[in-house]
């Protein structure tokens, strides 16, 4: 009925797969598999599709995309956690670049009275950090060790240690040091200082040594 083109593995146990072999014949003559595209069985009646390719030369390719059974993309990862998981070894923070020769951005899109998130999770897959916005009462909430450190709210106001800032910034210490200002040793001794503006009248508060 329709054009086509069908692959079939007779074999349904777990682990067989169906393939299509991308190969390339080496200066010396061998026969070498440098990509593939694998239909990998995962079990019962679950199949994963599998992008494979081949940079060290050898004969088979290296699985480095993973569309599982439920839909989940997997780059470098092999049992992806969410709708994409990228798993890498690179040190420099490069595991996802965006680019545009104009603006760039991205995008974090959630009902009016959902969430907007951005997780940092540890290896043991803890939601450890977070910047969160939540549309309801647009603020801007940050989050270190699974704490609320700061928000930002719909006014601008700024809370630290409060989530009901009335002021452009107000702080709540519970007890401990509100606002440090720390002279480095080598500067003058008035260097450290508090600055009040008002109608164009700047006033300073400092703490001079003796």
């Amino acid at each position: 009925e329709f054009n086509a083109l069908t692959i079939s593995q007779a074999d349904n146990t777990s682990g067989n797969e169906s393939r299509i072999r991308f190969k390339r014949t080496t200066d010396a003559g061998s026969d070498r598999e440098v990509a593939a595209i694998v239909a990998d069985r995962a079990g019962g009646n679950d199949t994963a599709l599998v992008f494979e390719t081949n940079t060290d030369g050898s004969d088979g390719a290296t699985e480095r995309v993973r569309i599982d059974q439920d839909g989940k993309v997997g780059i470098g990862e092999t049992a992806p956690l969410g709708t994409l998981h990228v798993r890498t070894s690179n040190a420099n923070a490069d595991d996802l670049i965006l680019e545009n020769n104009g603006n760039c951005g991205m995008s974090i899109c959630s009902s009016t009275s959902g969430e907007g998130n951005l997780n940092f999770i540890d290896s043991g897959d803890t939601n450890i950090g977070r910047i969160q916005y939540t549309h309801s009462d647009n603020n801007m909430i940050f989050r270190a060790n699974d704490t609320e450190a700061m928000r930002i709210d719909s006014s601008g106001n700024v809370g630290i240690g409060t989530t009901s800032p009335t002021q452009p910034l107000s702080i709540s210490a519970n007890g401990a040091n509100g606002l440090f200002l720390v002279r480095d040793e080598g500067d003058a001794a008035d260097s450290c200082r508090l600055f009040f503006d008002s109608s164009n009248t700047r006033y300073a508060l400092f703490a001079k040594d003796g």
